[in-house]
């Protein structure tokens, strides 16, 4: 009986030890901002930012859920979504101040893209990471992210190419699946003749699920297709141009019926 009490004891302290370091792991977090408060809350922050031509500053803030930052150094990583995958184009070494519990870096984005930014430890371990999306306004190119561009997610496209039922969640057979419309709304002509669509899943949209081509007429403002989901969950769709440029992206969640 002592012997099993212990045991139960043991699994339980472990058990607790790992929630709360899940808990303060859950709790790190990185925001592109505007500005930041002398605490270190974000001022500002968004997931999608449209600059002029040429780029433009914005602070990457990495809060470290309320505990001062503990290591001498640590590392913020870029990624650029290029070629159907995301592929590191920066790193930046880091010493914080290990009075606070957050840091703060500004930083000088030039391209647009989709972009994922990961802060580390020294031993190269994640902290935390976030995606971002980086519209770069040019009169010269169209492939330069669209910031006008919406990708709709709806139950059904009209005769007149218009999208119906339009929503953010919806709701799938968990045995076999459901299937949605993504309608890309350009606004403009696309001047192009082909898309690639990259579908990607999870909390912080890690996991690829998939890519596309897509073939449009260089005139059309505007596209669809039917994409079946078969797994609930958070998902990013990536559109970009036949060159693999960034357009824009677009959120989905997917719940079982």
């Amino acid at each position: 009986m002592k012997k099993t009490f212990r045991i139960f004891t043991c699994i339980l302290l472990l058990t607790v030890i790992s929630a709360s370091y899940n808990y303060v792991n859950a709790q790190r977090k990185v925001y592109l901002c505007e500005s930041y408060t002398k605490s270190g809350q974000p001022i500002g922050a968004d997931v999608e930012w449209t600059m002029g031509s040429g780029g433009g500053g914005v602070y990457i803030l990495f809060t470290n859920g309320g505990d001062l930052i503990s290591w001498n150094t640590i590392y913020i990583m870029i990624d650029r979504f290029s070629g159907g995958k995301y592929q590191l184009v920066d790193t930046k070494t880091i010493t914080p101040d290990p009075a606070k519990a957050w840091y703060v870096y500004d930083y000088n984005f030039t391209e647009a893209g989709s972009y994922k930014v990961t802060v580390s430890d020294a031993s190269g371990n994640k902290l935390a990471s976030e995606y971002f999306d980086i519209i770069v306004k040019s009169e010269q190119t169209s492939t330069a992210g669209n910031p006008d561009a919406e990708v709709i997610f709806c139950l059904d496209v009209d005769e007149d190419i218009n999208p119906v039922d339009v929503g953010t969640t919806f709701f799938i057979d968990p045995n076999k699946g459901s299937y949605i419309y993504i309608y890309i709304d350009h606004k403009t002509p696309f001047n192009t003749d082909g898309l690639f669509v990259d579908i990607f899943k999870g909390n912080d949209y890690g996991e690829f699920v998939d890519t596309k081509s897509l073939t449009i007429q260089s005139q059309w403002v505007a596209t669809y297709f039917k994409y079946t989901f078969t797994s609930a969950g958070q998902y990013k769709i990536i559109i970009s141009y036949k060159d693999q440029s960034f357009m824009q992206s677009g959120y989905v969640t997917i719940k079982y019926d």
